[in-house]
């Protein structure tokens, strides 16, 4: 029984420790001034936060707006086949004429790989070259500081009947003639 009344004084102990804590921090109210004004300086700190993020929101949701009505400026026509050629249309009002701006076509892999930029092809217009059979071609265009990309839907095709081991010769026998 000794065991249990000890136990009980300590708890009613601790209890008392707790409740002489509580009012020597009630008595202390410089303490309780501190932790106010530092409660005040984070809510102040917390509602420039706020101001802050939504700011950043609306530039965000500005940018996004920017960049979807670029690229719908213009597009890709012409068939994705050797043979052809694509040529970069507006397809709206408010384009800017492509003479303004900056035109590169690159080319790479269909399952991804490194983008390869196209040599001398800096127009509006681009007919595939054999060296872009199997492959995806993008047209970067750059205008006031935007950048717009247009991609092919797939791989250039080889078109015709034959053509492509006829790509696949030149690809792989660069020196050899062909009539």
């Amino acid at each position: 029984m000794s065991r249990a009344s000890g136990k009980q004084d300590l708890e009613e102990l601790m209890k008392e420790v707790q409740e002489a804590r509580r009012i020597k921090m009630l008595h202390q109210p410089s303490k309780v001034m501190d932790m106010e004004h530092e409660l005040r300086a984070l809510r102040v700190q917390l509602a420039e936060k706020s101001k802050h993020s939504l700011l950043l929101q609306k530039e965000l949701a500005r940018s996004k707006r920017v960049k979807e009505n670029l690229s719908h400026l213009y597009e890709l026509d012409g068939a994705e086949v050797l043979g052809s050629y694509l040529r970069v249309k507006p397809c709206s009002d408010i384009a800017p004429e492509l003479s303004k701006c900056a035109i590169q076509w690159y080319r790479f892999s269909s399952e991804g790989g490194k983008k390869e930029l196209i040599s001398g092809a800096r127009k509006s217009v681009y007919a595939p070259e054999p060296f872009d059979v199997g492959r995806i071609l993008q047209v970067e265009i750059i205008y006031d500081g935007q950048l717009i990309m247009l991609t092919t839907t797939g791989a250039i095709d080889p078109a015709a009947a034959g053509l492509g081991n006829y790509v696949e010769a030149l690809v792989w026998k660069h020196d050899v003639e062909f009539n």
